[in-house]
């Protein structure tokens, strides 16, 4: 993670994400069935796109198939992310928790502000129109 994107890369296969349009993440035991539309798939490794049932299609950065997955829904698309490592996956699924709350307490107070100030600037129209 870096500013506001998370950046995945591996030999294959580089992305960058804005992490501001996260809209729901979560961890999984369990991935449902996939199929390659374009990537790589050796062994355990699956890196590209692909579809997901359930899900439809989005990127996959797997290194094992077991353990626990990261999905990182982003309105209509996702990514799902394993590590050979199950910490190293329960690890950044803290560290954009973490982050996505901070944007949710940042930024409902800044759409209020923004509302009361078309608010005010409606008044203020309507006030000289007289």
């Amino acid at each position: 993670i870096q500013d506001n994107s998370l950046i995945i890369r591996n030999a294959f296969y580089n992305k960058k994400y804005n992490t501001n349009k996260i809209t729901n993440i979560y961890l999984k035991n369990t991935i449902p069935k996939f199929s390659k539309i374009l990537g790589s798939n050796i062994g355990n490794l699956n890196y590209g796109k692909y579809y997901v049932k359930g899900l439809g299609s989005g990127t996959l950065f797997l290194q094992s198939n077991k353990g626990v997955y990261l999905y990182i829904i982003m309105g209509k698309d996702f990514v799902i992310i394993n590590n050979k490592n199950e910490l190293e996956t329960k690890n950044l699924y803290k560290k954009l928790d973490q982050q996505q709350k901070l944007i949710d307490k940042w930024l409902i107070p800044e759409l209020q502000y923004t509302y009361e100030l078309a608010i005010i600037t409606i008044w203020k129209e309507e006030k000289n129109a007289k």
